[in-house]
């Protein structure tokens, strides 16, 4: 009795593969025997000792067996062992994204991944938007969406094995329009002394960091202690008329590499406070209690939206007096007193 072997030897024998059963009998020659090869119950006759399927099918899976009978001595083994020959579909690969985040910017870096059952020894090929393959031949790989954003499909080639995977259904990636940036300063105009509150906006996400530029685009705006930031507000503390000019906003994403885009220009005005002027009447040098007196605040170069009077006097508290109307803002501003 013999026994039988199955080349390749592999626990996964794929539909498409060369396979090759062969006798091996211990006494004579090969030559010297014919054979009788048995699949399940269905036997046929060979003068060959080798039994090779060329392209292998999931049909042809079973066990597999054979009798050798001696030309001349016309005596016969015994039936060899049975094998079993196991026929694997090709498996379809499949494409996902390895890379977490939903929303996907030009800029933007993407893992991808080729996914191929439970073998191992694959090589792998990647198509953009049918064409290809790329150079890339990893189980994964990276691209970046400036340019490369479309329909993405793989195969993989079995390394020792001139066999290909089915090609994968496509993946498309979509890539989402940078956001713009909104910029926004209050007060503006402002007075020298006041805070100056900058706020830059950038779409609904969050994540974002960002970058304040002051005369040109290309000058970053140099932190003090009077300029300071806190997410996406930029403080003016003290605004001074060095203040002014024009400002822009960017957000970035910095672990990504992602910016928005910039904002458009802001031009910041920084005044000086305007001059108060008191007038008293009656103009005369000595007031009696019981008189009216009229006090009329005017302001040069400027309007206030509420206008504080204080009073004070030897023989009554300080007081503060002011026309009805809303307050916006508290502007301190010097006083000129005149008598008409």
């Amino acid at each position: 009795m013999g026994f039988l072997t199955i080349q390749p030897k592999s626990s996964h024998i794929l539909s498409g593969e060369s396979v090759t059963l062969r006798c091996n009998i211990q006494r004579g020659e090969v030559t010297d025997w014919k054979y009788t090869w048995r699949k399940d119950d269905v036997e046929s006759i060979s003068r060959k000792h080798e039994y090779e399927i060329s392209e292998v099918k999931i049909s042809d899976s079973g066990d597999y067996s054979y009798l050798g009978t001696h030309i001349d001595q016309k005596k016969d083994s015994k039936w060899s062992d049975a094998v079993r020959l196991t026929v694997t579909a090709l498996p379809t690969a499949s494409v996902k994204i390895v890379t977490t985040q939903e929303t996907l910017y030009s800029g933007d870096t993407v893992k991808l991944q080729c996914e191929l059952s439970d073998y191992t020894d694959w090589t792998y090929h990647w198509l953009i938007n049918k064409e290809g393959p790329s150079r890339q031949t990893s189980k994964t790989t990276t691209i970046y969406l400036s340019d490369q954003a479309g329909q993405y499909h793989c195969e993989g080639t079995r390394t020792r094995r001139t066999q290909n995977s089915y090609l994968s259904s496509s993946l498309h990636i979509n890539i989402t329009a940078l956001p713009e940036t909104t910029l926004t300063v209050n007060p503006n105009p402002a007075y020298t002394g006041e805070t100056v509150t900058l706020t830059c906006s950038v779409g609904s996400d969050s994540g974002w960091s960002y970058t304040w530029y002051k005369d040109n685009t290309k000058k970053v705006v140099t932190l003090s202690g009077r300029h300071t930031t806190t997410g996406a507000t930029f403080t003016i503390s003290r605004a001074a008329e060095s203040d002014q000019g024009l400002c822009w906003c960017q957000g970035e994403i910095q672990s990504r590499s992602v910016s928005s885009i910039i904002s458009d220009p802001v031009t910041i005005t920084v005044k000086e406070r305007p001059v108060a002027v008191l007038t008293l009447q009656p103009n005369w040098p000595q007031i009696f209690s019981g008189e009216t007196v009229t006090l009329r605040c005017d302001i040069q170069g400027g309007r206030l939206s509420i206008i504080f009077l204080t009073v004070r006097s030897q023989s009554t508290p300080k007081q503060s007096l002011s026309t009805e109307s809303v307050l916006q803002r508290m502007v301190y501003i010097p006083v000129k007193v005149f008598r008409k």
